[in-house]
């Protein structure tokens, strides 16, 4: 298995940057759709490799609230760019989207974190074995 932190860092980081221009741009919301799918698929294969590995609970039940946290940034940009492609009113100001992929960025950022930490060979604790 490939180090964690180079197979997620390496594929989001540059994608972040292309939400704030779909944001910026009008005309980049439907590329920006794409984005964000790519940046949630990265997600799921985040969680796959995660899965399947001998980490403790808290650090589980950090990652599993970053997941849901994560979730609802997409959910809300997701809606951003679906409503500024349909040429339709945009579900929201900018400056509110900018605002959740700003969170969206912090959250991935803390992902890298958390891929660092299990590359180093984070386990479980033997003390919370039962």
């Amino acid at each position: 298995m490939s180090k964690l932190e180079e197979v997620f860092s390496g594929r989001v980081c540059d994608k972040i940057e292309q939400l704030y221009e779909g944001i910026n741009e009008d005309g980049k919301a439907e590329s920006s759709l794409g984005v964000l799918r790519d940046i949630e698929s990265i997600l799921q294969e985040f969680r796959k490799e995660t899965e399947g590995m001998d980490i403790d609970k808290s650090l589980n039940i950090q990652l599993a609230t970053q997941f849901k946290n994560a979730a609802a940034q997409f959910l809300k940009l997701e809606d951003y760019f679906e409503s500024v492609k349909g040429g339709g009113e945009p579900s929201m100001d900018k400056d509110t989207a900018t605002k959740y992929a700003s969170n969206l960025h912090l959250i991935l950022n803390g992902f890298v974190d958390y891929a660092k930490e299990l590359d180093r060979g984070h386990k479980k604790d033997p003390y919370e074995e039962k």
